[in-house]
């Protein structure tokens, strides 16, 4: 069923092609305003059934960053985020120093970037620690 789910809201924006169509313990890379258009909770929850960890962008859309960080799903914004044309590459999102490492121009496995994540006001920060708003809360079991 939450495969279904996935499939019907990811559907149009590529879900098939990042990683053969499994999303689990991935970590999206967008654009600018990312979710945009996507101000239900619906299109945030299709993220999190479908097993994405984090999500870092350019920009996100207001609503749509509230409602994925609600259900405990880190969003992160990073400005100097390049145009990739490549996808799955390992990257490491590091929400202590607030950096995201990818791989460095050159292609090597070895050469490394580091790009600044915008960091979360406290709230926020909060929220996603305790998994989600629910949890921040006190309600347990809110997925």
């Amino acid at each position: 069923m939450a495969e279904q789910f996935c499939e019907e809201c990811l559907g149009d924006c590529g879900y098939e092609q990042v990683g053969a169509g499994d999303l689990s313990g991935r970590i999206i890379l967008a654009g600018d305003n990312f979710g945009c258009g996507s101000s239900r909770e619906t299109g945030a929850r299709a993220f999190v059934l479908a097993g994405v960890r984090a999500i870092v962008a350019r920009s996100l859309a207001r609503i749509f960053s509230s409602n994925v960080r609600n259900l405990g799903l880190p969003a992160v914004e990073c400005p100097a985020l390049p145009q990739l044309t490549e996808s799955d590459f390992e990257v490491v999102v590091d929400l202590h120093t607030w950096t995201l490492e990818i791989p460095a121009a050159s292609g090597l496995p070895t050469d490394r970037r580091q790009l600044a994540l915008k960091r979360l006001d406290p709230f926020w920060e909060a929220v996603i620690r305790a998994g989600g708003l629910m949890g921040f809360l006190g309600f347990k079991d809110s997925q």
